[in-house]
This record gives C-alpha cells, sequence and structure tokens, in this order.
C-alpha cells in the first residue's frame, strides 16, 4: 500500500489569551480534522494516521493528536503522531 495524503487543515492563527484561548489544542485539532475529512469527502474510518503540531505541550495532557483524532471522529484504531517544535 502507498501513503496517500488526501487533505490537510490548520487552525486559525491567533494571539496569546485571543478569542480561542478556551478552547484546548486538542479541541481545535478536532475541528481541523473534521474539516480536513469532510473536504476530501472521504470516511472516517478510513483515515489511517493523523500528523498534527502544536508549539506548546504543557498542560495538554498526553498524545495530543491521539486526542484531537477521538474527538474528531476518528476510528480508535488511526494512528496518530504529535509533532512539537517552538
Amino acid at each position: 500500500r502507498s501513503a496517500v495524503i488526501v487533505s490537510f487543515a490548520r487552525t486559525p492563527i491567533s494571539r496569546f489569551l485571543g478569542e480561542m484561548s478556551s478552547m484546548s489544542a486538542p479541541s481545535l485539532g478536532a475541528v481541523a480534522i473534521r474539516g480536513a475529512v469532510e473536504r476530501a469527502n472521504i470516511d472516517p474510518n478510513d483515515v489511517g494516521e493523523v500528523l498534527m503540531g502544536n508549539v506548546c505541550s504543557a498542560g495538554l495532557a498526553q498524545a495530543p493528536a491521539r486526542q484531537a483524532a477521538i474527538q474528531g471522529g476518528l476510528s480508535l484504531g488511526t494512528a496518530t503522531t504529535t509533532i512539537q517544535k517552538v
């Protein structure tokens, strides 16, 4: 099987403690995941892997990409990777 990128999405850019500060990174990621799946017009169960990046991981608990994938409606078997870089 070949890897294929079918869609991507990102969250809007905001400022520190701005309009989106009440939402957690995984919750914002879930919105992006749902949007990417909808734009690609694919079944969420067909997504094999999620790569999610974030800058500040403090206070997010473990595996933010996993949290976002589950909240975004993907199957529990979807592989996830969180990329953290400042």
